[in-house]
């Protein structure tokens, strides 16, 4: 391979190169998001006001077609009420010529036995609407039509409209007075421009018999009005706006009651064919974007696969190197050059560090084995000399006491003989602090029973001590940590835990020892890494993190604000 070809590689894998696809590409594709995020949000918007707009003019056509009706109720009253007047059946027609326009198939005047006294259209239209009118009157509840009632729409045979009647009479005495009107022409005449962009989408009128009393536009209308939505909602008086994806695109669908009859008016339109032709085309230009959202999602692959993968492998390697597994970054994590080199500069790293802290464990282990052969020598030497020397000084003030004849002299060899009594009590204690009798005669148990004996007198809370499985002694130098730890850990108790009791507990079996000093006091929050030990300033449980390490121990400890501290030494008997 030649140099240029050398260049050109390491250009390819090198970080510059690198961050045109971290770092331009995903810029880019942020811009891409924008475009169509803003496009989408326009889209939303141009939605929102189509239905908004066509919310709008359902209520205000409902409205109107409502207010329509009442004022054809209203009309009719008034001319019921005036018919309690003597005026003559043709003064009373001629009267009301005015409202032909309101009542286009004429106004009726019906006697109490339903006789036909007037009507001011043509009589072959009155035989054509008779049955329905006193068909109307039969299912009446009551003779009194109190108020003006609007009847259900109905069909007339050979006739092309929908018919509806007003229907009052003010009392039982009075003729009743029928308005007849086309619910057809009065729904052309108010719905008939309520579409916008080139007639498309549809408007329906159904009464509450879910009958179809006017519909146009292109929408085909369904066999089954109540599987159409808005029908049902708006019969039972609800306005509202609803969204239905057909095929070509989604429809907005608005709904209106018609509060003075009960009617339903919908109107349905694609949203889409009636916003801007440049809406329209720029969604369709905007897919010459989608190329160059494939290759930068490529680009972004490519980035995690060599570069965020491997550093978060990395980053991995790095937390199991601050537990203490200096072999973590052995492992490849490939990605990019830089970051091979970079993991290859910290496996030298990790490995200076792991002969360095193999020195610092030799060394540590040196130490504590001095200390505890200094202990040995000084605990020795207390009790060999100083404490024996005590003892010989006791029984001579003893002898010295029993011949002298002053009793102030008595008193004060007595009280003498008290002080060197509590001496060499505490000498004695000292003395099982420096070399643990009990441990290197009856073993790690019985050791571990009387510290706890011992340090519960010391610090005055009850310790309780529990044993589990059959005692199996250990190597000097493993049990000798298992006291030292103990012997901290009540320490620490006393000193910081305000606790109120503690507990140690030893359990032995196939394959391991597991060694537990409880209390319940104030607890603390631990530090992940125990390295932070030191810099909060817990040397104690560092320094029993340090003698579990160098017995090949495993050391763990679980504390909580509130909630006490337990800490948990477990030793395999491989060792």
């Amino acid at each position: 391979m030649s140099p240029n070809e050398n260049r050109f590689r390491y250009s390819l894998r090198g970080l510059n190169s690198q961050l045109f696809f971290v770092v331009i590409l995903p810029i880019s594709i942020l811009l891409i998001a924008i475009t169509f995020g803003s496009f989408a949000l326009h889209q939303d918007a141009m939605r929102d006001l189509v239905a908004t707009r066509d919310q709008r003019t359902v209520n205000s056509s409902a409205r109107a077609l409502g207010e329509q009706l009442d004022h054809r109720k209203a009309v009719i009253q008034s001319i019921g009420i005036k018919s309690t007047d003597n005026l003559s059946q043709d003064d009373f027609l001629t009267s009301v010529e005015f409202l032909s326009d309101d009542f286009d198939a004429g106004i009726a005047i019906i006697g109490p036995t339903y006789d036909l006294l007037g009507f001011s259209a043509r009589l072959e239209m009155w035989q054509e609407f008779e049955d329905e009118v006193i068909k109307y009157l039969d299912q009446s509840k009551s003779g009194q039509l109190i108020t003006p009632r609007i009847s259900d729409p109905f069909y007339i045979k050979g006739q092309d409209d929908i018919y509806s009647f007003v229907i009052y009479q003010a009392n039982q005495n009075n003729p009743i007075i029928v308005g007849i009107f086309s619910v057809t022409k009065l729904a052309r005449e108010n719905l008939a421009s309520i579409l916008s962009y080139d007639n498309v989408g549809s408007v329906m009128l159904v009464d509450q018999n879910i009958n179809m009393l006017y519909e146009s536009g292109l929408q085909e209308v369904p066999e089954t009005l109540l599987d159409y939505p808005g029908i049902t909602e708006a019969l039972r008086g609800e306005t509202g706006t609803t969204y239905l994806d057909v095929e070509g695109g989604e429809h907005v669908i608005v709904y209106s009651p018609i509060s003075t009859t009960n009617w339903a008016l919908v109107i349905d339109e694609p949203w889409r064919e009636i916003t801007s032709p440049l809406l329209r085309y720029s969604e369709s230009g905007s897919l010459i974007l989608i190329p160059i959202v494939i290759f930068a999602l490529i680009a972004i692959w490519f980035g995690t696969l060599k570069i965020i993968q491997p550093l978060r492998a990395f980053q991995t390697q790095a937390g199991m190197f601050t537990q203490g597994d200096f072999k973590a970054f052995n492992e490849p994590v490939g990605g990019i050059e830089e970051i091979q080199t970079l993991q290859t500069t910290f496996i030298g790293m990790a490995e200076e560090v792991e002969k360095a802290q193999q020195v610092l464990t030799r060394y540590l282990n040196v130490v504590t084995k001095g200390q505890e052969e200094e202990r040995k020598r000084l605990a020795r030497e207390l009790h060999d000399d100083t404490l024996q020397s005590l003892i010989a000084l006791n029984q001579r003030i003893m002898i010295a006491r029993r011949v002298a004849d002053n009793s102030d002299l008595q008193g004060s060899l007595t009280e003498i003989e008290t002080m060197l009594g509590k001496t060499m009590q505490e000498l004695r204690r000292l003395t099982r602090a420096l070399r643990p009798i009990y441990l290197e005669d009856l073993g790690l148990v019985s050791a571990l029973e009387s510290l706890g004996l011992e340090m519960s007198e010391s610090i005055g809370i009850p310790i309780l001590f529990k044993l589990e499985g059959i005692e199996r002694r250990l190597p000097d130098n493993v049990e000798i940590a298992l006291y030292r730890i103990t012997q901290e850990a009540i320490s620490n108790i006393s000193k910081h835990a305000g606790a109120s009791k503690a507990k140690i507990a030893i359990s032995y079996n196939d394959t391991n020892l597991l060694l537990q000093i409880e209390d319940d006091g104030e607890g603390f929050d631990p530090p992940k890494n125990l390295g932070e030990l030191a810099s909060i300033g817990h040397y104690g449980l560092l320094g029993i993190h340090e003698r579990a390490d160098l017995i090949n121990a495993d050391y763990q400890i679980q504390s909580e604000s509130g909630h006490g501290t337990t800490i948990t030494i477990q030793v395999p008997f491989q060792i």
